[in-house]
């Protein structure tokens, strides 16, 4: 029997959204993020067709059109992959965002009991 010229080999046999959806990472989230936001403008433009509500007369209208939403998609996608490397967090995590907010919380405590004059004076 003959052996094979080039070692085989193994491709990744899930498809690319559907690796880019599983897991914890950063990636996956931001993706599952940037996949809800597409179907939410997946419905307003079957919205604008089929709801007969005047916006389809509107000039604006043509951005939810499908070859725009097909459009922005893509390059939403291309965002998320090279967010990392501009420095932004990942979309869609709470402990990214958690301890500034709850550092401008307590600072912004602190000034308004410092701000208010003590009632018993």
């Amino acid at each position: 029997m003959a052996q094979p010229l080039a070692p085989s080999i193994s491709l990744r046999r899930t498809p690319l959204l559907v690796y880019l959806l599983q897991g914890p990472s950063a990636l996956a989230n931001s993706t599952r993020v940037w996949l809800v936001l597409v179907a939410f403008l997946g419905v307003v433009n079957l919205f604008i067709t089929f709801v007969d509500a005047g916006l389809e007369r509107d000039a604006r209208a043509v951005l939810f059109s499908w070859p725009s939403l097909a459009a922005f998609a893509v390059l939403g996608l291309v965002g998320i992959v090279f967010t990392p490397r501009a420095g932004f967090p990942a979309a869609g995590l709470n402990r990214a965002i958690r301890p500034r907010v709850d550092a401008l919380r307590s600072r912004r405590a602190e000034t308004d009991s410092h701000a208010k004059p003590n009632a018993d004076h």
